[in-house]
């Protein structure tokens, strides 16, 4: 009973925050991305990536503490699959978007041929633009439910959405894996299986190469400025009008594109990496995640190749005012750090469940804010505010750059050569929150899993990815995992013996709020002084938690084998 009022609240929630929104014109859409100040270095789309089809669809909200309505999908506690090839039955096997070619995998060579690496790694790396050139729905904020009108429909693009890749090999044990981060509020399960399987089928067809396509790991930054990828800030009352499947299919081929264009860059390379520490703000109540790992890649040349940054906190400085596309506070963070090294930058969110910068300053000594040529929103209830955003985005994506060019400044430690492993597990969970169920009867195009929240023995599926880069350990988690609920993951890595463990959120898939069973068990008032009845609200549930930590257990034990 108290999910289900906390689920309805959550509903209601919604749409109050999206009554307040001003209702923007909807004829003109200013963006192109040809015309965009866009980063140095970009890797253009491949001809094959549509970047002239329509985007999706959104509303944003407030610039603080506001998080958005997130999804949900797939996975559970008992029983953890083990599951080393295609994961084939996490989807409809009739589905033709989620088919994988009938090949004989163990004939085919893995690294491109061709190529003759001399060091202990090769790395490689690509940039897609995949920002929307048609108007579109942001994400991130409140609900037009029953009111297309009050939807966030954006007119044009600030600055310019990316995919970026970088691309790890192992030439002696064959082995490659891509981390894929890219520019939206993030990806159902079947979104993700989707990307898995074309990139998968596109590396067989057009290379010759077996790449499982659970290797392509991707990332989402979350940003609340971005296209609605799921349907959540459409007119759900409107199956036409729910998401802009249009804008989906850019986005899932601009990151297979830049996938494929990382691999096919693959050349040789020396890694290193550190640690240091920019504090962010939590209610997450048990645990902090003020962590920020950074890995270079260089040429043997000393060329800088890129910067891989994983942090957390929520690109939500723009507020529910703001009708422009955006990667929020990402985007000048990689400008500033792309012209810095004069090579690609690449953030992975970290588990930013209820995480948030704590610094936003509005002022940094700046004449103009880092796109000044881009698309320019400007609220009439409340003028010059937009100005006052623009800049405190700017100044709050430079100041957390400049924590990373900080410690570039100091002496990075080698990647250990023991090469790379990829290990994966399918699991099932219960997802026990009545919205999800409530989401599927208003709106059945979503693409969801079959959730059934009223029977604790229906579950859906989800997976999780391990993947051992040297002496770092990187894992996923689907979702705005909690610090706590990443912690989880990591200790157990860490009681096994395995060093820098490195939580992404947001990979491969979005599910909504990631909390463990123990936030559902603290005191009522704890809860409300944190306002984790929000982020509960909006979560699959507690049994989560369990199968997730199930399955990294299992991959751990498999391996100790």
């Amino acid at each position: 009973m108290k999910l289900r009022l906390l689920s309805l609240l959550a509903v209601t929630a919604f749409i109050v925050a999206c009554s307040d929104d001003p209702e923007p014109g909807k004829d003109t859409f200013t963006g192109d991305p040809d015309t965009t100040d866009t980063d140095a270095g970009d890797v253009a789309a491949d001809d094959s990536v549509d970047t002239d089809t329509k985007p999706a669809e959104d509303i944003i909200d407030d610039e603080d503490v506001v998080d958005d309505a997130d999804a949900q999908d797939i996975a559970d506690d008992e029983d953890v699959v083990d599951d080393e090839g295609l994961a084939e039955d996490k989807v409809e096997p009739t589905d033709p978007a989620s088919a994988r070619p009938d090949a004989d995998w163990s004939t085919l060579p893995t690294l491109p041929q061709g190529k003759n690496f001399t060091t202990r790694y090769a790395a490689g790396v690509a940039r897609v633009d995949i920002s929307p050139k048609n108007p579109i729905n942001l994400s991130g904020y409140g609900n037009c439910m029953g009111n297309a009108d009050m939807c966030r429909f954006a007119l044009g693009v600030h600055d310019p959405l990316y995919a970026t890749a970088v691309a790890f090999a192992d030439p002696q044990n064959e082995e490659v894996v891509v981390f894929v981060g890219f520019d939206g509020v993030g990806i159902f399960p079947f979104d993700a299986d989707v990307i898995q399987a074309r990139v998968q089928t596109r590396m067989y067809e057009e290379k010759g190469l077996y790449f499982q396509g659970e290797r392509l790991i991707p990332v989402a930054t979350h940003s609340h400025a971005g296209p609605d990828t799921t349907g959540l800030w459409g007119d759900m009352m409107d199956p036409d009008n729910i998401r802009d499947e249009e804008y989906i299919n850019i986005l899932r081929e601009g990151i297979v594109e830049a996938a494929i264009q990382a691999i096919d860059d693959l050349g040789d390379v020396e890694l290193a990496w550190t640690k240091t520490s920019l504090e962010n703000r939590t209610n997450d109540y048990f645990n902090t995640d003020y962590d920020m790992y950074i890995i270079q890649g260089k040429r043997p040349d000393a060329d800088t190749l890129f910067t891989m940054v994983r942090w957390a906190a929520h690109p939500t400085v723009y507020g529910s005012d703001n009708v422009a596309v955006s990667a929020d506070w990402v985007g000048p963070f990689r400008k500033k750090i792309d012209e810095a090294t004069g090579a690609l930058s690449v953030y992975l969110q970290g588990p930013i469940g209820g995480v948030y910068p704590i610094n936003r300053p509005e002022e940094c000594g700046l004449e103009e804010e880092a796109f000044p040529d881009g698309y320019k929103y400007e609220n009439p209830k409340e003028p010059g505010n937009m100005d006052v955003q623009r800049m405190k985005v700017t100044c709050t994506g430079y100041l957390i750059a400049q924590s990373v060019l900080d410690a570039l400044e100091g002496e990075l430690t080698p990647v250990a050569d023991t090469g790379i492993e990829f290990n994966y597990k399918d699991f099932e969970f219960h997802a026990e929150n009545e919205l999800f169920s409530l989401v599927l009867q208003i709106a059945p195009t979503i693409p969801l899993p079959p959730i059934n929240s009223a029977d604790p023995n229906a579950k859906i599926w989800e997976e999780v990815e391990w993947v051992k880069l040297g002496d770092l350990n990187f894992l996923t988690s689907p979702g705005e995992s909690f610090p706590t609920f990443a912690k989880k993951g990591a200790d157990i890595l860490v009681e096994a013996g395995y060093t820098n463990p490195i939580v992404m959120g947001m990979s491969p898939n979005w599910i909504g709020y990631l909390l463990v069973k123990e936030h559902w068990e603290l005191d009522k008032e704890v809860i409300d002084a944190n306002k984790l009845d929000y982020n509960m609200g909006l979560s699959p549930g507690k049994y989560l938690d369990e199968a997730y930590t199930a399955a990294i257990q299992a991959m751990v034990d498999e391996r100790a084998q």
